[in-house]
């Protein structure tokens, strides 16, 4: 009797994992390229503010705010020694979509396609597909869109981006985040970049660490594919 209850309860909690990962949501992301507001504060390393080596990240302390949804939510301030020109270029599709996903290479597979009738230079989707059995079955849509704010195409001073769940599962309340990449008015040929993340996963994961890894891993993506060592393709499929 002991081992047939055993082999049982695998399959009586699966059921209601199911059924709760069937439940979906749409929500819309804010209107134009944010940046978010927010109170969380982080200063620039030092390397950014002197222009030394080429570059890094500074990630500031997680914040809890009590909304609705609920959140938890992270700054970041770093830079490249890369023009904001080459920055901008690594931001059109497809390498976009690659650096936008790489943080979640690791948790997720990926499927993207271009949001039809775009008001924004750069405006795409990636679906999230959790790994393992059960959790597959949570995914969720982001939907991202960047523009210049300042600036030209070709000469950009400053480049904004948004981002956030647009749609799927109701178990992730909240992603939203904000970007904004700044050519360095005092020392040029680099780019300051301030980040923000807000996440709920609704006790699925430690948000925290997950805010820090996914800030973390945006900028070495970034970093890396402009200096070409590290290839952020491959990890999503494109419809």
């Amino acid at each position: 009797m002991t081992r047939r209850s055993r082999n049982l309860l695998p399959a009586m909690l699966v059921v209601p994992l199911l059924l709760a990962a069937c439940g979906t949501e749409v929500t819309e992301l804010p209107p134009g390229l944010g940046p978010l507001s927010s109170a969380s504060e982080v200063a620039f390393p030092a390397d950014c503010q002197q222009a030394t080596g080429t570059g890094s990240v500074a990630i500031g302390d997680v914040r809890t705010v009590l909304a609705n949804p609920s959140y938890s939510e992270r700054r970041a301030k770093g830079c490249v020694n890369v023009p904001l020109a080459q920055v901008w270029q690594a931001l059109q599709i497809p390498t976009g979509v690659d650096i936008g996903f790489y943080p979640e290479r690791n948790d997720s597979d990926c499927e993207a396609w271009l949001v039809t009738g775009a008001e924004y230079p750069i405006n795409f989707v990636t679906k999230e597909i959790p790994h393992g059995g059960i959790e597959s079955h949570y995914t969720f849509e982001i939907t991202w869109r960047a523009g210049i704010q300042t600036g030209t195409a070709t000469d950009p001073t400053e480049v904004r981006m948004l981002y956030g769940k647009t749609s799927g599962t109701i178990e992730v309340p909240k992603i939203l985040g904000s970007m904004v990449f700044t050519a360095d008015p005092a020392h040029p040929g680099w780019t300051q970049i301030d980040m923000i993340r807000q996440l709920n996963t609704n006790g699925h994961s430690d948000d925290a660490g997950k805010l820090y890894s996914w800030l973390q891993g945006f900028y070495d993506g970034l970093k890396g594919h402009l200096a070409g060592t590290v290839v952020t393709s491959g990890y999503c499929v494109r419809l």
